[in-house]
Order: C-alpha cells, then structure tokens, then sequence
C-alpha cells in the first residue's frame, strides 16, 4: 500500500498511468469529432465543443501528477514520464486509428511537406511540460 506523502515512480506505474492518459486524451478527441459531425455548427456545438477541449486539456495536464502523487522532485520527474507517456499513446491511436479514418483534415502536414515529424516532438514536449 502507498501512502499519499510517497512519490509513484515505479516503471510499470508510469507506462500504466500514461496509457490512462493517453487514452482518455483520444476518447476526448473521439468524442468531439463525433459530435462535430453529428451537431450542426452553431452555439450548441461551440459550448459542447469548449467543454470537451476543456475537459480533455484539464485532464492531460493533472492526471499525471496525480497518478505520481508529486511530493518531491522524483514526484515530479514521474509526472513528466506519465505526461510523456500519455502523448505518446495518443499519438499512437491518432497516427493508427485517425489518420487511416481521415478524421480531420491534416493542415499540420501540409506546413512540412507532408511529414509528422517536425510537430510529434513539439507535442511530446508540451505533454511534458504540462504534466
């Protein structure tokens, strides 16, 4: 048993609770372009829409402090790796699921020429940093 004044910093933690992350991150995502394409666009949509954005943008940036129960600075590295982790997963379900359904359109891409890879890091670092 754990207490709540002892950092979780344990690996397998980590990778768990960053998959928690990740995944409630994506069903965020899911869930506002289902709704985006089943409501027509108006106030409705645009409350509902903040409301997802919100929900899903609180919830990336303090599940993974408190999954690590951050006391110390340990505590604070583990929440950095779960928020890392979590982006990761994310970016694994929107590269496997999302891009191959054409969910949204990919604007991203077109600033690179058609690559990914300048704006995953900027993402895996803004995952961190908010964690």
């Amino acid at each position: 048993m754990t207490t709540a004044t002892v950092d979780r910093s344990e690996f397998r933690h980590i990778l768990f609770s960053g998959t928690i992350v990740g995944l409630i991150t994506a069903a965020t995502v899911i869930v506002f372009l289902v709704l985006s394409r089943l409501l027509p666009a108006g106030i409705v949509m645009s409350l509902l829409g903040a409301l997802i954005v919100l929900a899903g943008g609180i919830s990336a940036a303090f599940l993974p402090a408190f999954f690590a129960t951050s006391r110390s600075v340990q505590g604070i590295a583990s929440a950095a790796a779960i928020g890392l982790w979590g982006t990761i997963v994310f970016m694994a379900a929107d590269i496997i699921v999302l891009r191959p359904l054409h969910a949204f359109p990919w604007t991203w891409d077109a600033v690179a020429g058609g690559s990914t890879w300048w704006y995953l890091p900027i993402w895996w670092m803004l995952g961190t940093f908010l964690a």
